[in-house]
């Protein structure tokens, strides 16, 4: 089954740079689910406070707030599946991400059909978010 299954899934994209933002969110809208863009870890939160969401897609580049971020929804019950992106590959940040408890890691440039695909494992995998 395709990712229009997956209508009723929502992702957080939070990026720093608006453009990358509203990319990934139209292409996972595309795919069929439903988008909400952040461009800060503070407009973030605001964000998780108001929705239940299934999956965050988080640029590391937004510092060590959005690792701190990432730690705290993992740490809470129902938590939304993170994946963290960086334009910085290095083995630290690697390391950083999986001890921060992301749940998957792309390094930009990435194909937009990998995110779809990444977003649409990490749906199946943990089911829709408690609404």
């Amino acid at each position: 089954m395709g990712p229009e299954r997956f209508v009723q899934c929502r992702v957080l994209v939070v990026d720093a740079v608006p453009t990358i933002a509203l990319a990934l969110g139209a292409t996972l809208r595309r795919a069929g689910y439903a988008v909400t863009c952040a461009d800060s870890v503070a407009a973030a939160k605001v964000c998780l406070e108001e929705t239940a969401f299934d999956v965050v897609v988080l640029d590391v580049w937004l510092g060590p707030r959005a690792l701190a971020l990432c730690a705290g929804l993992r740490a809470r019950s129902g938590s939304p599946a993170v994946v963290l992106t960086t334009a910085y590959p290095a083995s630290d940040t690697a390391r950083l991400a999986r001890t921060s408890g992301a749940h998957a890691y792309l390094v930009k440039p990435f194909a937009l059909a990998d995110l779809v695909t990444c977003v649409g494992d990490l749906v199946r995998h943990a089911g829709p978010a408690a609404r």
